[in-house]
């Protein structure tokens, strides 16, 4: 997959829809607890379970929202209509500051490889 927009979101600093009452914790979508090493996309063209592999790093597609759904991030920061026309990858931190660390030092657009939930061998209910 070419230049998907890598985007990120952070929590407890920022809880949403999904938080559990009294706890800084967010429900993915999909399911389970946000932690690092999870991801928001849209799930009509990244299937949940999918593995996203990073140049430096690997991600699992557990979420989603409006702003990944109508890439929103890819529209609004594209230079090029390749790069406006970028499926969003939304990554999720543990921080404010994690997430900007990140953001700082890696490119906005980035060739990626999605491997599907069976080739991930990833099971949603285990990604607690």
């Amino acid at each position: 997959m070419k230049l998907p927009r890598v985007s990120r979101s952070c929590s407890p600093a920022c809880p949403r829809i999904g938080t559990v009452p009294d706890q800084k914790e967010r429900l993915a979508a999909s399911g389970p607890l946000l932690r690092d090493g999870h991801c928001a996309v849209d799930p009509k063209k990244i299937p949940y379970g999918s593995k996203i592999v990073l140049p430096d790093e690997q991600l699992i597609a557990v979420d989603t929202g409006p702003a990944v759904v109508q890439r929103i991030a890819a529209r609004r920061s594209g230079r090029t209509p390749a790069q406006r026309k970028a499926i969003v990858v939304d990554r999720y931190f543990e921080s404010r500051r994690e997430a900007q660390s990140w953001a700082a030092s890696h490119p906005h657009f980035m060739t990626v490889r999605v491997d599907s939930p069976e080739r991930a061998g990833v099971n949603l209910t285990e990604a607690d």
